[in-house]
């Protein structure tokens, strides 16, 4: 009856002043109609139908559908509009009515008049599913799905299939059984078959005939299940190709088209369809050698698996001009059984051609050829430059008679400029085609030009190199003795002289055969082949580091240092940068940067290049100059990423930013306090970044959310040199919880430069309570093993001891221990490349039974937990101790973690856990291996054993052994019926026995060289016994490959360099084993770090190749030690030598001879062994300096204090030398120690922080590997096969006493201050971290203790709900050594000032103990409208007998409450001038009054000048974007409303033109429809003549489209689906946008839009609101706007497209936000949506994240909808004032100006209180011109029984994890929350809530004494579903979602009960942070917590 009359009142409040009434009436409701996919009901109205906030008001319509199964809720989303939403979306064959409802009345009291609504989703609709290919088989079955079930014969009835050539329909039939069954696993990838139940599997009731056109047809009229059933009104038709005929087609390579097969290429028969195995191993080719053998490939010439093979190939070579037979079986069947459809062609005769011509250069484009590879100096003989040849003249021969090869031409560079030049230019010039003017570009080394569209080009092969005028000889070349035969002769060209050597052969007969162009004249057919060589005995070596440059130069014949030697370092272009001389050990070092990543167009080449020559008089001379060179880029095979080490090239010095904080865990309202340190890292230590590279600001962000804060920053020089920023910032109350991060980022040099920000630190704010007691769980075991490592124990021993963090034990107290075993997988420092443990794959491994074996897996080898303790009591002694013995554990067969934890109540209130953790082994030798990532099959590769003890440290003589097995994973395909394959996949193992055996060394090691004949993933396991021949085992993976694997490339110049231990002092040697392959050599060993930091030269030998290093303190704290070994030519001098040439030069004969190697391999045409050789290593140590680390000393001047008494501390610091630290700056803070049993504080730490190890950041390059080698000269064969006491009360109990940050050290080094104590009864630490000039630092700190007698400490919830019954403890201590007789006290005071006191106690208490007491409270109901309220309470305690003595303390505890205020509805209103608001409310009858009566809560009236403003997000995160192909581009230029760059886009954009007139992403790539269309839209829609596109390019890409949408032009581009419909409409809207519609352009179309993705739909209503003249222009986009308006989900304030559609398209740049952005501008002018405009841009601006949009094409959009919605709509924003008045309150003016603003908006709120009565008319009135919007949210307090779905739906569960009763929950007892949250379309940032008792902890937050045992088990959703972050805050839990996808997401987390009590729990509620009336909740019953059993 109140509603009622309330609503009377409200009419006639609405009608005053009104002349007449009229009846309400429905404005527009949807759907109407037929519509195929409905989720929703909406009906508007033309007056207010209901009051804001009336949110019970009953709806105006029933709705009721024909399906039972239908369910759904309706509620009011404002006064005008009433939301029906189904809890899913209807099927098909559903047909619904909505009726007016009689019991529903309006505001004037009035029913509903009208008819009822009638809405369906019509009969069956048909969608094709597979096949997703339009070609198809012979007896392909089409998967189809329906939106209701259909009738079998009716489907039959209506599909067919129309075949080409065909005079009449095929029937189709329905495949079942198992057939179905198979198809739709094939489909789906699992076996969810039931699942598809609405599939149906057609298939035509014929073979269809190969190439045949085919069409599925499924007519309308099919009718649903059921009688009489209904029939669809919409067919489906698909086109589809027949694949060719089965045929089998033979290819091979020709020289031309018309040439015969090559004899040195495959063979390949492709099979159009796929053949079985069997027939296909009976393929033959029959040769003159005999038949030959295929192998087989199947699909995407993967090996075959099961019968599908596809391609054979044979394998050359073939013998030349022979004739070849293919022979296919006469039995060949396709895998359908069809025969071969060209079997006539078969057998196949094949010619083979003779072998073709053949010159190439051993060196390539260039190689070094030594100066004495033929023979030693002063033997006379000249270098050889190799050359293969091969028929290159085609002239007749006779015996003995030699030919000559021809001519080549040599010209000798040894200027250093010249050889970087001709370098360049035969690099550059080695294949493909140029132009003219291309040609003289790379000549002259230019960038060359861009060619001509139709330019001709030439083969860069058919002109030399050489102009007239160069100075170039002409040699002739050795003959060849059989021009004509197939066999390559190796030739070697003679090389006099010193120097780069440009060598080009110049062959007719390879241009006759390779050159092969019609119309070219003679001289173009030449073919000219070039290589530069360089001529040299000198090998450069250099390592390029961030800021040095080393050249090490060294002989090539010996591997001997040069000195003396000049050398050049040039960049790319040939610019001089730096030179000097080696020293005596050939070594030249500059400590200047080069500029090795620089890259020049000239000469396209990257780096810098070094030379080196000496005089002709130089020693090493012998006799002519000599020259050498290198580039920076020559490191193939030993780039610093092969050797796992951090790299980095930045020439800037890295810089180390530090936070030193007072606290790392702070709670909101708290200030953080830091002292920041900045400080570049260079070779020399730590320095202080120079003046104008500090950070201006710091930058706090929370992590998860994002959220930012940016602070100023004011830098500071302290007396002794060092810098440093403070900073204080208070954490706001309405902060985030979680972890903060703190970042600076130094100022750049340049505005264009960007550098990162650097992480400095970061604190957490949380709720927490500080623990009172502080403990240590140990863990040890039996006998034996008491004092040692936990080896296979039979038994183990708990001691537990608990202690006040104020002193003393706890004595008395019940605890109880739990413990799991959990898998380990051990580490050691020092050997980070080895494996310890077992793969989980391995965990089954039994060598012994040669099979998999799962007896004797436990936890360690499945992965599992399995539980040893659970939950064992314990009572702790008088000394606070306890001691458990668990004997009868099992022996762990792997190492394994046990986690053991001790759980208590800590007086606190809350119950906390310690927690411990034991490493237990199975035997105490711990083995491990190493291994590389991948081996070769049959080459030799070593595996390293370890066997450690447990602590690391090396075993000898262990028995260690190797074993092996393959494990191969096959995956056979088999085909189904209808084209249709499926995929079995199983796993074989194969035992490859015992590998290796033996014992280990003295570094605990045993090597083990294996060679594996199998390919694939090989499974290595390692065993190791100890003498109680226990075991230990550890595995591994690696690949095996048949042929050389292209990662491996280059990879054999790496060696291993192994250090002896990782971690070094100053002072010590360094020891490292280099693993070289050499008998001998000579190495450079150089430490390194930014640079080289010292060098040795230094010889190695092959038996004991050990280099040792001293160790200085320089080198902290850590370097990188590299070896690179040289080794020269080996040679063989046989005594006969000396009468060859040795009597001429009998000294270096002799120094020849002694330098020999008998085993010298000889030379072959391919490779030589025996050439100078290089190997290089790299490893890592770490050195433990001393030099940096000042020694402070912090003293108190007592240890134990009482409260607010005042500390004396004295702080002292030393340099390392022992003088005093004087002027050094001392960050000093007092804290908590219970804060830090919570989370330590690592940044008290910055010595370490400092000590950041460092990158390596050394590149090495040598020449040695560019040298060629010698040949065997003569005839090489073609290869077989392929390659490959205080009274005051006590309340002050902050966690930090003192915080300073800016104190200075005197000249003594010394420092004095008073710390002021609180009232808290703990421990303190005092803490000095002090800094001294730029890069020494230290840190020293004390603990104090603060106490008295007697001590009374609170253990309340931090939080209770009103009306919660808990019981209020607090905890009394007596720390005396007599008895206390004591009465206690307890009152509580509200925010309303008044006290109640409860009843008083008497307690006595022995010496040390404490006892808790408690009293029964129930929590009061807030006074007034305050969301919260806090409880002041007053424990007292005093001594009844004896000396008086006495505790009081005075805490908070907030108030909540049981019913929170939440939005019940909102609206959005514009508020213009001359058109006031009037919005009748009304609070809910439900909602709960508040002081006085009135309901909580009120009106929230939230004022905004523009719903977007300017939109300043978008322009960052464009601003920030990095990549440019042209849409980023134009999307760019747009979005930032910046026509400077839309104009250099649009000069470009010819270069981004392609041939057909269609655009391409980038210059060179392939049209785009998609992209071509788009920037038209683009510029079109802009409405802006900047933003045009030019005329020429414009009007080609008008008629691109044209020919597109037309179908002449076609497009050939992926998509996930069949989308030919949606890119033609695509390039037909943005030709009616431009205005090149053209008629019939859309004949094609099937316009049942129904059926439309969204975005489609928005695109053909686009269409149609451009083209005027198109027929039933205006029908046709009724449809369209009543499909979109079914598919908008409505708000109070925002319109969002939300269907399951509405997301699709990504490949076609669509997503919902271009949608909903493409519908705004759409309908912008459009009477119907007027309305609706403000609510469809709020629901766009919902979409964006952090302020922008996720794509560039969003942004574009976006911005471009804003910008027209403000010009239409927003045209005199800000202006004037705002009248409001709530009746009958007080009017409110508020004018725009005074407003704050930001980013173009000006906003104002006001919560306003509901009227006295609950109800009146809110009236918002404009005066002046201006304009704004007002959102109008109701918000109330309403008690809910039942579930709320207002966009989002929640469920809730509670499962026990462990419980002390089963029917009940008692303190101490453990659950877990299971949520469910489905939400019905994409929103942004919306937090689910959920309550959680008073006083119980959650677990989870990573904070000390947390359970990780009571969490094992929580579900964890996959990552994209997973919240962005969680906050555990006392009373609630809550989640936040960044973006919250339409569909269901689970969340779990876990409760531990504290608190005794009945609890009141409010509704869980998921809602949109930004969209508040978009909200689901489901209430929660009270929850009862009853004391410890």
């Amino acid at each position: 009856m109140r509603h009622l009359l309330s609503r009377v009142a409200l009419a006639a409040l609405i009608l005053c002043g009104s002349a007449s009434v009229s009846a309400l009436s429905v404005t527009r409701f949807s759907p109407e109609g037929m519509m195929a996919r409905i989720a929703r009901v909406q009906a508007d109205f033309d007056a207010p139908a209901v009051a804001l906030g009336d949110d019970g008001a009953a709806d105006p319509f029933l709705v009721d559908c024909d399906d039972d199964a239908v369910r759904g809720s309706g509620r009011w989303t404002d006064p005008r509009h009433w939301v029906y939403a189904f809890d899913k979306p209807l099927a098909g064959a559903v047909s619904c009515q909505a009726k007016p409802n009689p019991d529903f009345r309006d505001l004037q009291g009035q029913p509903l008049a009208g008819d009822a609504r009638r809405f369906a989703t019509g009969g069956p609709r048909a969608r094709l599913v597979r096949p997703w290919s339009r070609t198809i088989s012979e007896d392909q079955v089409f998967v189809l799905r329906f939106n209701a079930a259909p009738d079998t014969r009716s489907l039959l009835e209506h599909a067919y299939c129309e075949v080409e050539g065909l005079g009449e329909a095929v029937p189709t039939r329905l495949v079942t059984g198992v057939d179905r069954a198979r198809i739709l696993k094939a489909v789906t990838g699992s076996d969810e078959a039931d699942a598809w139940d609405d599939a149906r599997l057609l298939q035509c009731k014929r073979l269809l005939p190969p190439k045949a056109q085919v069409r599925l047809v499924v007519e309308a009229g099919v009718r649903s299940v059921g009688q009489p059933g209904v029939p669809s009104t919409v067919g489906l038709a698909e086109d589809f190709q027949v694949r060719t005929a089965f045929n089998a087609v033979m290819s091979c390579t020709r020289t031309n088209a018309q040439a015969p097969c090559s004899p040195l290429f495959p063979i390949l028969v492709a099979f159009s369809r796929p053949v079985p195995r069997e027939l296909a191993a009976r393929v033959v080719l029959d040769t003159p050698q005999g038949p030959r053998a295929a192998r087989q490939f199947g699909p995407d010439d993967n090996e075959p698996s099961g019968d599908a093979v596809e391609t054979l190939q044979f394998d050359p070579p073939f013998e030349e001009r022979s004739t070849l037979t293919l022979t296919l079986p006469d039995a060949l069947r396709d895998d359908m059984g069809l025969p071969l459809a060209n079997a006539g062609r078969f057998p196949l005769t094949i010619e083979m051609d003779a072998m073709p011509p053949l010159a190439k250069f051993a060196s390539g484009a260039f190689g070094i050829v030594e100066r004495f590879a033929e023979g030693a100096p002063g033997q006379g003989r000249p270098a050889l430059a190799p050359l293969a040849l091969r028929r290159v003249e085609p002239q007749l021969q006779t015996r003995d008679l030699i030919l000559s090869a021809g001519r080549a031409r040599d010209r000798v560079i040894t200027d250093d400029v010249q050889a970087l030049q001709w370098y360049a230019r035969v690099r550059n010039l080695q294949e493909g085609s140029l132009t003219v003017g291309q040609w003289a570009d790379r000549l002259a080394l230019r960038a060359p030009r861009e060619a001509r569209e139709g330019e001709p080009r030439i083969d860069v092969r058919s002109r030399s190199v050489f102009a007239p005028d160069d100075e170039v000889r002409t040699l002739t070349l050795p003959g060849v003795r059989d021009a004509e035969g197939q066999d390559i002769e190796m030739v070697g060209i003679p090389l006099e002289e010193p120097g780069l050597h440009v060598l080009e052969v110049a062959s007719p007969s390879l241009g006759a055969a390779l050159l092969k162009r019609k119309g070219a004249v003679a001289a173009e057919q030449v073919m000219h082949v070039r290589s530069a060589v360089l001529v040299t005995n000198l090998a450069v070596h250099l390592k390029a580091g961030r800021d040095d440059i080393l050249v090490w130069v060294t002989t090539l014949d010996k591997g001997e240092p040069v000195s003396g030697a000049l050398v050049t370092v040039l960049d790319c272009d040939g610019r001089r940068l730096l030179g000097g001389e080696t020293d005596a050990q050939g070594l030249w070092h500059a400590g200047a940067p080069v500029p090795t990543d620089r890259y020049c167009e000239g000469t396209e080449q990257s780096g810098v290049f070094v030379t080196a020559r000496i005089a002709g008089d130089h020693p090493q001379a012998h006799g002519q100059a000599d020259f050498s060179f290198a580039w920076s880029g020559w490191d193939r095979g030993i780039e610093p990423w092969r050797f796992n080490v951090p790299a980095s090239r930045s020439r800037d010095p890295d810089l180390v930013a530090h936070a030193v904080l007072d606290r790392t865990l702070l709670r909101v309202g708290e200030t953080v306090s830091m002292k920041l340190f900045l400080r570049r890292l260079d070779r020399d230590g730590v320095k202080n970044p120079p003046a104008g590279g500090l950070s201006a600001q710091v930058r706090l962000t929370h992590d998860g959310s994002g959220d930012t804060v940016t602070l100023p920053l004011d830098w500071k020089t302290s007396p002794s040199g060092g810098q440093y920023a403070l900073l204080d910032y208070t954490i706001p109350r309405n902060a985030h919880l979680g972890t903060y991060s703190i970042e600076l980022q130094p100022l750049a040099d340049t505005p264009d430069d960007w550098i990162p920000w650097l992480h400095a630190g970061d604190f957490r704010v949380e709720t927490f309570k500080l623990p009172l007691l502080t403990g240590s769980l140990k863990i040890a075991g039996d006998g034996a093993q008491a004092a040692g490592p936990l080896v296979a124990p039979q038994s183990v021993r708990a001691d537990l001891q608990l202690a006040w963090i104020s002193g003393g034990p706890a004595r008395d107290l019940p605890v109880t221990l739990s413990a799991v075993a959990r898998p380990l997988a051990p580490a050691f420092a020092g050997y980070d490349d080895f494996i310890f443990g077992m793969e989980a794959s391995a965990g089954d491994w039994n060598p012994e039974a040669g099979a998999p074996d799962s007896a004797g897996a436990d936890a360690g080898a499945s992965g599992m937990r399995r539980l040893i303790l659970d939950r064992k009591p314990l009572h702790l002694d008088a000394q606070g101790g306890a001691r458990v013995d668990l004997p009868g554990l099992p022996p762990p067969s792997e190492p394994q973690s046990w986690l053991f934890e001790a759980s208590f109540t800590d007086p606190a209130g809350e119950i906390q856990t310690l927690a411990q953790t034991a490493q237990v082994w199975p035997s105490a030798a711990v083995v491990g291996l190493r291994t590389g990532r991948w081996m070769s099959r049959g080459e030799k590769s070593g595996v390293t054993l370890l066997a450690l003890d447990t602590a690391g440290w090396p075993l000898a003589g262990v028995p260690v052994q190797l074993d092996g097995r393959v494990r191969t994973t096959y995956s056979v395909r088999k085909r189904l019926v209808g084209g249709f394959y499926a995929y079995d996949s199983h796993e074989q193992l194969a035992s490859l026995g015992t590998l290796c055996q033996g014992s280990t060394d003295a570094k605990g090691q045993l090597e083990c060289p294996i060679s594996l004949d199998r390919d694939g993933r090989i499974e290595l396991l390692a065993q190791a016994s100890d003498a109680q021949s226990r075991v230990s085992r550890a595995s591994t993976s690696i690949w095996v490959w048949g042929d050389e694997a292209w990662f491996g490339e280059g990879n054999d110049d790496r060696i291993d360099v192994i250090p002896a231990k990782t971690d070094y002092k100053p002072g010590e040697t360094a020891e490292f084993t280099v693993r070289m392959p050499f008998r001998q050599a000579r190495a450079l060993v150089a430490v390194e770090r930014e640079g080289v930091l010292e060098t040795h030269v230094v010889e190695l030998d092959g038996d004991e190749p050990v280099v040792r290093l001293p160790v200085r303190e320089s080198w902290g704290p850590n370097v990188y030690v590299s070896v690179l070994a040289v080794r020269g030519r080996i040679r063989r001098v046989p005594w006969a030598s000396f009468f060859d040439w040795g009597w001429r030069h009998p000294l270096d004969w002799m120094a020849a001879r002694l330098a020999q190697a008998a085993d010298a391999p000889e030379p072959t045409g391919l490779v030589d062994l025996a050439k100078p050789s290089f190997r290089f290593g790299l490893a890592g140590i770490r050195v433990q300096s001393e030099a940096d680390r000042l020694r402070v000393k912090v003293e108190a001047d007592r240890d134990t204090y009482q409260v607010r008494q005042h500390a004396r501390v004295r702080i002292q610091a030393t340099l390392p030398d022992g003088a005093p630290a004087a002027g050094a700056g001392v960050a000093f803070a007092a804290v908590d120690e219970a804060l830090l049993e919570l989370r330590g504080n690592a940044s008290w730490d910055l010595l370490d922080a400092m000590r950041v190890e460092r990158d390596y950041g050394v590149e090495t390059a040598t020449a040695q590997g560019e040298v060629v080698g010698r040949r065997h000269y003569g005839r090489k064969a073609v290869p077989a096969g392929g390659g490959g006491g205080f009274n005051a009360t006590r309340e002050l109990f902050d966690t930090r006493l003192l915080w300073r940050g800016d104190l200075t050290l005197d000249d003594q080094g010394r420092a004095e201050l008073e710390v002021p104590l609180n009232d808290s009864l703990t421990r303190f630490r005092l803490v000095a971290v002090v800094d001294y000039g730029q890069g020494m630092f230290g840190t020293g700190s004390t603990g104090i203790i603060s106490t008295q007698d007697l001590q009374v400490v609170s253990g309340l919830p931090l939080v209770v709900r009103e009306g919660d019954r808990y019981e209020a403890r607090a905890t009394v201590r007596n720390r005396t050594a007599l008895p206390m007789a004591l009465s206690l006290s307890a009152d509580v005071a509200g925010d309303d000032g008044a006290e109640r006191a409860l009843p008083g106690q008497v307690l006595r208490l022995e010496p040390g103990a404490a006892q808790t007491v408690g009293w029964p409270v129930t929590a009061p109901v807030l006074s007034g409208q305050a969301a919260t309220g806090t409880l002041k309470w007053r424990f007292e305690a005093r001594t009844t007998t004896g000396e008086a003595v006495s505790d009081r303390i005075a805490v908070e505890q907030t108030l909540l409450p049981a019913v929170p205020v939440t939005v019940r509805q909102a609206t959005l209103l514009q508020v213009q001038d001359g058109v006031p608001q009037r919005v009748p409310v009304e609070a809910p009858v439900q909602a709960l009054a508040g002081a006085g009566g009135v309901p909580r809560g009120g009106v929230l009236v939230a004022l905004q000048s523009s719903l977007a403003g300017t939109l300043p997000g978008v322009r960052a995160w464009l601003d920030a974007y990095p990549y440019a192909c042209v849409e980023q581009l134009s999307a760019k230029a747009l979005g930032r409303h910046d026509p400077v760059a839309w104009r250099a886009l649009m000069e470009r954009l010819p270069d981004y033109r392609t041939e057909s007139g269609l655009l391409s992403y980038f210059p060179g790539g392939r049209g785009s429809v998609v992209l071509t269309a788009h920037l038209l839209e683009l510029a079109e829609r802009a409405q802006d003549r900047t933003y045009a596109l030019p005329n020429g390019v414009r009007e080609s890409m008008l008629a691109a489209l044209q020919d597109y949408v037309s179908g002449r032009l076609t497009e050939d581009s992926w998509a996930p689906v069949r989308d030919d419909f949606w890119r033609k409409l695509i390039a037909a809207d943005a030709l009616a946008l431009a205005g090149a519609w053209q008629p019939g352009m859309l004949d094609s179309f099937a316009q049942e839009v129904d059926d439309w993705p969204t975005a489609a739909v928005v695109t053909w209503l686009s269409i149609l609101r451009h083209v005027p003249e198109l027929d039933d222009r205006e029908s046709l986009s009724a449809r369209a706007e009543a499909v979109l308006r079914a598919r908008l989900s409505r708000h109070g304030a925002s319109l969002v497209l939300a269907d399951d559609t509405v997301d699709s398209g990504w490949w076609l740049m669509s997503n919902a936000a271009t949608a909903q952005a493409r519908l705004l501008m759409t309908v912008l002018d459009r009477p119907g949506w007027r309305a609706d405009l403000p609510r469809l841009l709020t629901g766009l601006l919902s979409m964006q994240r952090d302020g922008a949009w996720s794509t560039t094409a969003a942004n574009a959009l976006g911005t471009l909808a804003v910008d027209q919605f403000a010009r239409k709509m927003e045209t005199h924003a800000g202006a004037g004032e705002v009248r409001v008045t709530l009746s009958p309150g007080a009017l409110a003016v508020l004018p725009w100006a005074d407003m704050p603003g930001g980013d173009g908006v000006r906003r104002q709120s006001l919560d306003l209180p509901w009227p006295q009565q609950g109800r009146g008319i809110l009236e918002i009135v404009q005066q002046g011109q201006g304009s704004g919007w007002a959102t109008v949210a109701a918000r109330a307090a309403v008690p809910q029984t039942l579930a709320e779905d207002a966009g989002l739906q929640v469920d809730r569960a509670v499962v026990p994890v462990s419980r002390a009763r089963p029917d009940r929950w008692s303190v101490g007892d453990v659950y877990r929350v299971r949520l469910w949250i489905r939400a019905r379309e994409t929103l942004a940032w919306s937090v689910v809530s959920d309550p959680v008792p008073a006083g119980a902890s959650i677990l989870g937050g990573g904070l000390g004494r947390d359970s990780s045992l009571a969490m094992a088990g929580e579900r964890q959703e996959d990552w994209w579903n997973q919240p962005s972050f969680v906050e555990r805050d006392a009373g609630v839990f809550r989640a936040y979602y960044e973006v919250m996808e339409p569909g269901e997401r689970t969340l779990e987390y876990t409760v531990r009960l504290n608190v005794p009590g009945e609890y009141r729990l409010p509704p869980t509620r998921a809602e949109a942070l930004y969209q508040p009336d978009v909200f689901g909740s489901v209430p929660n019953a009270p929850l009862s917590v009853e004391p410890l059993p």
